[in-house]
């Protein structure tokens, strides 16, 4: 009791001791608040000014993340036309013939343009005929084909090809996730009633998100079902954009991470700006202080 008595009244002899001292204590606590007010909006400022920059920064992944998707369609489109649009193509469809099939649907016509499969497609569904190849490997994949056959033929397909002259999107097929390109079958002057339509399929593999985006990315089934989602952790931001499959759902999603540089430069600056404050602040009590002393203490 003793001891908190005696420092209870040096606290007290302290407060209220020479006049330099209170002067000196008072423009302490005054100028704390001050640099704490002012810390506070610098780091307010800095803070949501860089936070607008790294989600602009996102926004442009994600917009790349769509161009890049949209162009993989407009690619496969283009083939699909080279191949649709061809008298030989609209002669094979009203009469199938092993001549067609032996010069055309082969796996080095596939490697030549990088399809993985294809199938031609009678609108009354009186014949089809699906080819789908390990791009890789140079072998025929049957249970593939079947899959992808399903997938392209199924009557909401069928009816959309009545219709239109060309359709792209992206399907799943068993664990794989294909762009597609559909067109409807004429003669090179394009003339003719088109009896049916042609569709092309490409893998999607890691390596061409990757190669696209100049990032570390892969293709996989798990993510958003709609909207993009972005995550952010310490270091990076972690981003899911879904792939729309045709007829509605989501065939796959892109995952990929970039790193928060302008979150980690804007915290730098912060801490950079904060301590410049400080330290200004600091220099400036210390001489007003040692100023109001020389000047309305020792006269």
């Amino acid at each position: 009791m003793n001891s908190l008595e005696r420092a209870r009244g040096t606290l007290a002899t302290f407060l209220t001791g020479s006049l330099g001292r209170r002067l000196g204590l008072n423009l302490f606590v005054y100028s704390l608040v001050g640099l704490a007010a002012i810390l506070l909006l610098l780091g307010t400022v800095i803070d949501h000014r860089f936070a607008r920059l790294e989600q602009k920064e996102i926004d442009g992944h994600i917009e790349r993340t769509k161009a890049m998707l949209d162009g993989f369609e407009q690619t496969a489109l283009t083939r699909a036309l080279d191949w649709a649009v061809w008298d030989e193509s609209y002669d094979y469809l009203a009469a199938p013939s092993a001549d067609y099939e032996s010069g055309n649907l082969n796996i080095s016509s596939m490697q030549n343009i990088e399809i993985s499969g294809m199938s031609l497609v009678r609108f009354d569904g009186s014949f089809r005929k699906t080819i789908y190849f390990d791009i890789g490997s140079g072998k025929t994949d049957a249970g593939s084909a079947t899959a992808f056959e399903q997938a392209i033929t199924t009557p909401a397909f069928a009816k959309i090809m009545r219709y239109a002259k060309t359709k792209t999107g992206f399907v799943r097929v068993n664990d794989r996730t294909l762009v597609i390109a559909a067109a409807q079958i004429f003669r090179s002057d394009e003339s003719g009633s088109p009896q049916g339509y042609l569709v092309m399929g490409k893998e999607l593999k890691d390596a061409d998100i990757a190669e696209a985006l100049q990032l570390p990315a892969h293709i996989g089934v798990d993510g958003p079902k709609q909207l993009p989602q972005v995550t952010r952790t310490a270091d990076r931001v972690l981003i899911f954009e879904p792939i729309e499959k045709i007829g509605g759902g989501t065939a796959a999603a892109i995952h990929f991470a970039v790193p928060r540089s302008l979150h980690q430069e804007g915290a730098h600056l912060l801490w950079m700006t904060m301590g410049g404050v400080g330290l200004l602040l600091t220099v400036m009590i210390v001489l007003l202080n040692w100023r109001l002393r020389a000047v309305l203490i020792r006269p």
